[in-house]
């Protein structure tokens, strides 16, 4: 007889990832099913890749793991609990009501980009844990889905919107003439991992290295797009 499972006890997915109870942080499974900790790019802290691509054990202890991957507790809080945009009253005062969706702690599927892992997508999937876990997970597909670019290299950046500064992947920091992934707008600098809204409209400078920055809008491209009213 199958065993009952007891809805207060049970483990579900949930929509959306609740970053004041669990902290900007995920746990990550790559395809050679290694287990690893990373943050989640809400701040410009969390955004730093002293918190990316921290290897974990199923045999170490997870209390202990979290504690040495906020730098030994030294974390500030206001950034490990910290929302996406919470001190930046452009992204939580909209009078558009479309703009106001924040899909960073959204399930769902986005292009990967990163230095540390090879793959090409990754799947954040928001789990509320019980004293029953689940054995497996189950991802769904849909035949002849919509898909429009998440992270789109730009060039001119607007106030209001989310960027992302990203460094060419595979470049060779051990080459004397290495030099980090630097740029500027107006008076502010920003680095390889960092996310950020402008103060200012205008393009970027390079100061140093190779990279581009893209912008963090899902919809991004969705005037490119075919009609969605008639896709489905």
């Amino acid at each position: 007889m199958a065993r009952k499972i007891i809805k207060q006890n049970s483990s579900f997915g949930v929509l959306r990832a609740n970053p004041r109870i669990s902290g900007n942080v995920k746990i990550t499974v790559d395809s050679n099913k290694d287990i690893w900790l990373n943050s989640i790019d809400s701040n410009p802290e969390m955004s730093n890749q002293a918190y990316k691509g921290f290897r974990i054990s199923p045999e170490s202890s997870f209390d202990r793991d979290i504690y040495t991957f906020f730098n030994k507790g030294q974390t500030p809080s206001q950034f490990v609990f910290g929302l996406s945009g919470e001190d930046d009253p452009v992204q939580n005062q909209l009078n558009d009501v479309s703009s106001s969706y924040n899909f960073i702690y959204s399930s769902g599927v986005t292009p990967l980009v990163s230095d540390k892992y090879p793959e090409d997508f990754s799947y954040l999937a928001p789990i509320w844990i019980g004293d029953d876990i689940p054995d497996n997970f189950v991802i769904f597909k849909i035949n002849d889905p919509i898909d429009y670019s998440y992270l789109v290299p730009v060039t001119t950046l607007f106030t209001g919107n989310s960027y992302k500064v990203l460094e060419t992947p595979g470049l060779d920091t051990n080459d004397p003439g290495y030099l980090p992934f630097k740029i500027q707008i107006g008076t502010s600098q920003y680095e390889d991992g960092n996310v950020f809204n402008p103060q200012i409209s205008g393009n970027y400078t390079v100061l140093q290295g190779e990279g581009t920055v893209g912008i963090l809008d899902p919809s991004y491209q969705l005037s490119e797009g075919e009609d969605t009213s008639s896709h489905f």
